[in-house]
């Protein structure tokens, strides 16, 4: 079947019972690159589609790409939103990398991209940057001297006393327990 272009009607079986199955499929291979077939998100179980997996776990734990597949929302005849979305991601990296902030020609020769989704992005980027996260003003804990620092208050005591600091990833202090 190398080399030949399938049909619906000479598809494999499987091809054939699916609704959602492209109406061509390319299997033309060399020896080195296998057939690629991009997935769309209706290919996708239910619950692991961007916008239910948002619903349900919220937007931490969806990757970049599923973040932008969820704001794009869907794609067109041409181009189907994870790809889009792909080549989003790819121009947000390209944009850091320049410090650069992205604009509406430079979305606009992104393949897939009209001017609707183009101006939702553009509104997106700029509430997230006129709102950003607030700054945690809890202390880093990155020197012994800090450290000792949150024990002041039971360092005088007589009595002994277990003492627990929990801190995040930037060794910012979350919560100073006496347990």
């Amino acid at each position: 079947m190398a080399g030949t272009l399938l049909s619906p009607d000479n598809a494999p079986a499987a091809n054939r019972s699916c609704p959602l199955a492209p109406k061509t499929l390319n299997t033309r291979t060399t020896p080195h690159h296998a057939a690629t077939q991009t997935m769309k998100l209706t290919d996708k179980d239910k619950h692991d589609r961007p916008r239910e997996k948002l619903r349900a776990k919220g937007a931490a734990a969806l990757t970049d790409l599923e973040l932008l597949a969820a704001i794009i929302g869907s794609g067109n005849k041409e181009h189907d939103v994870v790809s889009i979305a792909a080549d989003l991601q790819k121009l947000l990296k390209e944009t850091l990398t320049q410090n650069t902030r992205l604009d509406y020609p430079a979305l606009s020769a992104v393949p897939g991209m009209g001017e609707a989704k183009i101006c939702e992005l553009l509104a997106a980027f700029e509430l997230a940057h006129r709102y950003p996260p607030p700054v945690s003003e809890a202390p880093i804990l990155d020197t012994t001297e800090k450290i000792i620092a949150q024990f002041a208050a039971i360092r005088a005591k007589k009595q002994e006393h277990f003492a627990c600091l929990t801190l995040d990833g930037a060794s910012r202090l979350i919560n100073n327990r006496i347990i």
